[in-house]
């Protein structure tokens, strides 16, 4: 028997080939894929962290995909031993039972695949990734995470960083669960543990599972993204002295000069010293709204509504009083907690020296050239007729 080294070559019907390119070319098009990570601006819709948002207001059905949060199997070494990121899958309560139904109108449970795959002892990574637009200050940015886990949740990881461990010697599998009075909350906030950056972000959380099913359940409330900011200026339309007695108009301007809105914003202008009664009136712009239309100083005004881009002005009428000081100044305020503002001392103001008023003269009347020669005449005439007496 002579026994050949050679390979041995089987030869494929070609449409066996093709039904198994075909086959494989269709499950990995049906693979789900990930959309992008969303960019989060000063106007980014803050409920995009939220489990099962739909990206409108309330939250997506059960069977569809997760927007943006991200599921994995791996192994208790770490997230890095996760080999596929999927979709998360939206599967509502699963154990009605047992776990807590949604108290969110934006958020629902959602989980690995069905939920139903990973046994005793699986662990589950979910991923949460995003952008920070350079506009968002790294250290007021906060997110509160308030969320449940089937069954514990052993660690969160932020940007590839361990912010917190939740496997003790007191609960060796973890913390949390799935029940009502097992909700965890956390405040991801920069510090010793967590560094926010410009550009991608991601937010891992580790879950041990102690027999099927397996969920995530997470609301999450962005904690001022970006402070507001406000903006105040005053204006005298007298640039030099004015008399005691007569009136002098101010304008002061209050404007929302950042991206997001500064309701609450409260524009005030004292009655100063020298100043004896002052009105004004209030037009607004940029869809802000002035709270009256019209009153007297002192003034103290919080803006109800005062959208990014809103304008309100106030004209002011004032007069100065018969015994004002050498001079008035009057200064106008804008204040919010936590806003920036501009000047930064959040003042606008302008000073004004005070004269005595001028006090009027009569005016000596004066007459034309030809009443002039008129009256020359006269005199003349006058004075001949008194030289023709005395000669007489």
């Amino acid at each position: 028997m002579v026994v050949s080294s050679q390979p041995v070559v089987r030869l494929v019907q070609p449409k066996a080939v093709l039904a198994g390119v075909v086959l494989c070319l269709g499950a990995v098009l049906s693979l789900p894929v990930m959309a992008a990570p969303p960019t989060l601006t000063c106007q980014s819709d803050a409920n995009v962290f939220n489990t099962g948002y739909d990206g409108n207001g309330g939250k997506l059905s059960r069977g569809t995909s997760d927007l943006n949060w991200e599921a994995g199997l791996g192994d208790p070494s770490g997230f890095t031993s996760v080999t596929n990121w999927t979709p998360a899958n939206v599967v509502g309560n699963l154990a009605p039972n047992a776990w807590v139904n949604s108290p969110y109108g934006n958020a629902e449970w959602v989980a690995r695949e069905n939920g139903q795959s990973d046994g005793r002892g699986s662990i589950v990574y979910y991923r949460y990734r995003f952008n920070l637009d350079p506009a968002v200050p790294l250290d007021s940015f906060a997110l509160q995470f308030d969320f449940y886990i089937d069954d514990r949740i052993q660690q969160m990881v932020v940007n590839g960083a361990e912010y917190k461990n939740y496997v003790t010697p007191a609960s060796p599998t973890g913390q949390g669960g799935y029940t009502s009075d097992s909700r965890l909350s956390e405040t991801l906030l920069n510090g010793p543990t967590l560094a926010w950056r410009t550009g991608e972000n991601s937010i891992i959380i580790k879950s041990w599972n102690l027999v099927r099913p397996t969920g995530f359940l997470a609301q999450v409330k962005v904690r001022a993204p970006c402070p507001p900011q406000v903006a105040i200026e005053k204006t005298a339309s007298a640039n030099g002295p004015v008399p005691r007695g007569s009136d002098i108009d101010y304008t002061v301007t209050a404007k929302n000069t950042g991206a997001v809105s500064a309701d609450g914003a409260v524009v005030s202008d004292p009655l100063p010293a020298g100043i004896s009664s002052a009105s004004w009136t209030c037009t607004s712009s940029g869809g802000a709204v002035c709270p009256a239309p019209s009153g007297t100083l002192p003034l103290s005004e919080a803006l109800g509504t005062f959208p990014a881009g809103g304008q309100v002005t106030y004209a002011i009428t004032a007069r100065v009083a018969d015994d004002a000081p050498e001079s008035v100044t009057n200064v106008a305020t804008i204040r919010l907690p936590d806003a920036v503002t501009v000047p930064p001392d959040g003042t606008s103001g302008v000073t004004n020296d005070v004269t005595d008023p001028v006090a009027v003269r009569r005016a000596v009347p004066t007459l034309s050239q030809g009443a002039l020669l008129l009256a020359s005449l006269g005199l003349a005439m006058l004075g001949g007729s008194a030289v023709r007496r005395r000669i007489g």
